[in-house]
């Protein structure tokens, strides 16, 4: 990092202006609510009733597979078992479970790992199974007889067998 014909005054300065360029800005954002908005970010809600907000994901950048790895590490098995997700201006997801587990979109194994078996839209299905959304994971009301053409929620036309943890 250090140069012989570059004295250790001008780095030990630059890490010094780097310092109270920091403490400054965390000056601005303590007092000024605005300026923390701006430069920290805004909580945001990602998921409610098991149900991605899909719009937010693509607004944040954040991946679905992001956000699947944060509910794993929360301990949660499927979407079903969520009651409300946050993404939290720290990139950290604050998640709160459903009192009684319903069926949701499995995240668990990791897609990447073993991909869930999926179906498109005017498939067949049997009255008593349960399909959950593969974007967003939208459970389908158990009595149709085929799968819709595109999800109510997020437009997705992919489906696979929504499970209970």
């Amino acid at each position: 990092m250090f140069y012989a014909d570059v004295p250790i005054f001008y780095s030990m300065l630059v890490i010094t202006l780097v310092i109270v360029i920091n403490k400054g800005l965390d000056i601005l954002i303590f007092r000024f609510r605005p300026v923390e908005k701006a430069l920290d970010g805004r909580t945001a809600e990602v998921i409610r009733d098991g149900v991605i907000d899909t719009r937010i994901l693509r607004r944040r950048k954040l991946g679905q597979s992001e956000l699947f790895e944060g509910l794993r590490e929360n301990g949660y098995r499927n979407l079903g078992e969520v009651r409300i997700a946050y993404l939290e201006s720290s990139g950290r997801f604050s998640t709160f479970s459903q009192s009684q587990p319903r069926p949701g979109l499995p995240i668990e194994p990791a897609w990447d790992i073993e991909p869930p078996v999926t179906v498109g839209p005017g498939t067949k299905i049997g009255q008593d199974r349960r399909l959950a959304c593969c974007s967003c994971g939208f459970v389908l009301a158990g009595n149709l007889a085929m799968t819709p053409y595109h999800c109510p929620h997020c437009q997705g036309k992919s489906w696979t067998a929504a499970v209970i943890a």
